[in-house]
């Protein structure tokens, strides 16, 4: 690549080259990468919507090949996903926002190309033409905030001395250019960063060695926390106590149910000050992460507890019957979750980064205090999942809609229980109830992350 490209696409801002390059699906102006292409925000809305229906709910009455364009998009649902799937779209993208500097590369050559296009073509109508001036007019940015080429990256449990730097990202094919960038080893997979983020912002542009390692001992910390606390969590089941049973109240039940929550939670709110940049907000934040989250990550938590070939799910004292008499839809629920993440068979470790990055999953925390820790936390879990990342990656996205939907309907089961016995929640355990008595505001916050997976 000529100087001349190089210093071209430096100039380039994001903005400009989503502008110039149109909607794949139906070449309306595009606003940037949606589910691995260039698409509008129509387009994009539409591929939403769809992922939650199954595909027979669209039908085509025009023999399947209509025609899909800025005017006719809306006409036929069935052609217009169908072109949605054809151009890349996959929901498994959703999760991967940031793209690598070879796909960089490749989406500012199709930028140019339509530049190009419209030097030479003035009078051809296009969806970029009103942006020609822009291009012109654009100062050159600084990209300071990048990792220099010799920066330490985490690969096997550890930081290679150099390499290409955290914040690569699997390459995405964008539209209307098809190619595929595969990562050629190990430290490739490594070198991939928190999906959706950009790098968190560092004034001198340079993150020295002892940061990465730092990275490093904080994530060997947390694993190692939770395989103390957590890993061997085996049960006899035959000592168990069934909850929910047809001998017991369903206050008493509840009661004991909690108690149980409450022994795992205790040990989670410790596994929480292992991860970086928690300790570091402010005590209302902290409670309102773990009013939000601690429940999905206690799902994660006990699929180690989970046995599955006899299908017995073991609590801190007693077993979760799936089909209980008294609550049979929370215990189902549980049961149908906990076992759909056993199945995975993910390791210990793996387990341990995705609590980690639950626990910081919000939109009410400044970047600052967590950017670096998801992005830390991500690279160590691409790294654990292996060169089938990426489909673990989407089984993973599921997995939180299935987690926080569980979440939601325990609070519902428990606002229920509470209604049916009103000196309930005095018994409680006052932890349990710190975390879930405020259950409306629970549920919002419940609410934002199930909406942001669907």
């Amino acid at each position: 690549m000529l100087k001349t490209d190089v210093f071209y696409i430096l100039i380039l801002t994001v903005l400009t080259q989503n502008e110039l390059i149109p909607c794949s699906v139906c070449g309306d102006k595009s606003s940037g990468i949606h589910y691995g292409v260039h698409t509008c925000e129509g387009c994009k809305g539409f591929f939403r919507r769809s992922q939650s229906l199954s595909n027979s709910t669209y039908k085509c009455t025009r023999g399947q090949n209509c025609i899909v364009d800025r005017v006719n998009r809306n006409r036929c649902q069935y052609c217009r996903l169908q072109r949605c799937l054809k151009v890349g779209m996959s929901r498994a993208a959703v999760i991967f926002g940031r793209r690598s500097k070879k796909t960089k590369e490749k989406v500012a050559d199709i930028a140019r190309q339509y530049q190009q296009q419209a030097t030479t073509e003035p009078a051809a109508p296009t969806c970029y033409s009103s942006y020609q001036s822009d291009i012109q007019n654009v100062i050159p940015i600084s990209y300071n905030n990048q990792p220099t080429p010799s920066q330490p990256v985490y690969i096997s449990g550890g930081y290679s001395a150099a390499g290409n730097g955290l914040y690569m990202t699997p390459a995405i094919a964008d539209a209307p250019i098809n190619y595929t960038v595969v990562p050629e080893s190990a430290s490739d997979y490594a070198q991939m960063a928190i999906p959706g983020s950009e790098p968190p912002g560092n004034p001198t542009g340079v993150y020295p060695a002892q940061t990465m390692v730092e990275s490093h001992d904080f994530v060997k910390g947390l694993t190692n926390f939770f395989m103390n606390k957590f890993a061997n969590r085996q049960k006899d089941f035959s000592l168990l106590t069934d909850l929910f049973d047809q001998n017991m109240t369903l206050s008493d039940s509840w009661r004991r149910f909690a108690n149980d929550l409450t022994e795992i939670i205790q040990n989670l709110i410790e596994l929480a000050k292992q991860v970086e940049g928690f300790n570091d907000l402010n005590q209302e934040i902290q409670i309102n992460l773990l009013k939000r989250n601690v429940f999905e990550i206690t799902l994660l938590v006990l699929t180690l507890s989970y046995d599955i070939d006899s299908g017995q799910l073991a609590l801190a004292n007693d077993k979760l019957p799936r089909n209980s008499h008294t609550e049979p839809y929370l215990t189902s629920a549980m049961h149908d979750c906990v076992s759909t993440l056993a199945q995975r068979r993910f390791s210990p470790q793996v387990i341990a980064i995705l609590c980690g990055i639950v626990l910081l999953e919000s939109d009410f925390v400044p970047p600052p205090y967590v950017e670096r820790s998801n992005q830390t936390l991500y690279s160590a879990l691409q790294y654990e999942l292996g060169p089938n990342w990426e489909i673990l990656y989407s089984d993973i996205a599921e997995m939180r809609l299935q987690t926080s939907k569980v979440s939601r309907l325990h609070l519902e089961c428990l606002i229920r229980v509470k209604q049916l016995d009103m000196g309930l929640e005095q018994t409680l355990p006052p932890l349990y109830k710190e975390l879930f008595a405020d259950m409306n505001m629970n549920l919002n916050m419940i609410n934002m992350t199930t909406t942001q997976f669907q």
